[in-house]
């Protein structure tokens, strides 16, 4: 897993810093913020992106979900990903 290799990483420097060491709470709260930025970014300016710029906000937001499902938080980031008027709610989905 990406994400858990990050963090280890993350927390080897912290420790190398001489800093408090975050534990999954902490990973947790960062996380959750960083999925709100993201998906606010996406709402708010999703039409003015080109589609480039787009792709690297949603794999930004894809790559904030599986640290959030790592932590055990997946469905309160899928809840996070399909509000507000920019989801992808539907992509992808059969047609009645």
């Amino acid at each position: 897993m990406i994400g858990v290799a990050i963090q280890q990483e993350a927390r080897d420097i912290v420790r190398a810093m001489g800093c408090r060491e975050m534990d999954n709470k902490d990973w947790a709260s960062y996380f959750m913020a960083r999925m709100d930025r993201l998906v606010a970014i996406r709402d708010n300016y999703a039409s003015h992106l080109d589609p480039g710029m787009a792709r690297i906000l949603h794999r930004a937001i894809f790559s904030t979900y599986l640290d959030l499902r790592d932590l055990g938080l997946g469905q309160v980031a899928l809840d996070r990903i399909r509000s507000g008027p920019g989801s992808l709610v539907g992509v992808g989905e059969p047609q009645d």
